[in-house]
């Protein structure tokens, strides 16, 4: 049987959605084989924080205290001061965060 030019492309065009729809089932199941819950290296000491980490939490506190007493030692808190007191209060937090996460 031979096929004109249209039914010709018709077939060609049917092989390759053929070929790709059974691309995408191949990569599906090799995707659905792979582990799950995996999120990089595994942590042994979760949720324990670190003599280093310590350190580091005291000291970011010691500089919101530090900061916090000398904004206040001429009894008016300028604008300019609460930010430096924000802005050490965020590194507080992250050294904790970040404590927290390893």
């Amino acid at each position: 049987m031979v096929l004109d030019e249209p039914e010709r492309k018709v077939e060609m065009i049917m092989k390759a959605l053929i070929a790709a729809a059974a691309a995408v089932l191949l990569t599906a199941g090799a995707a659905s084989a792979a582990p799950k819950h995996f999120h990089g290296k595994p942590s042994y000491s979760a949720g324990k924080v670190t003599p280093f980490e310590r350190v580091a939490i005291a000291r970011a506190k010691l500089q919101v205290n530090l900061v916090q007493r000398r904004a206040r030692a001429d009894g008016r808190v300028t604008p300019y001061e609460r930010a430096q007191i924000r802005q050490a209060q965020a590194r507080l937090n992250y050294a904790i965060a970040k404590a927290r996460r390893s």
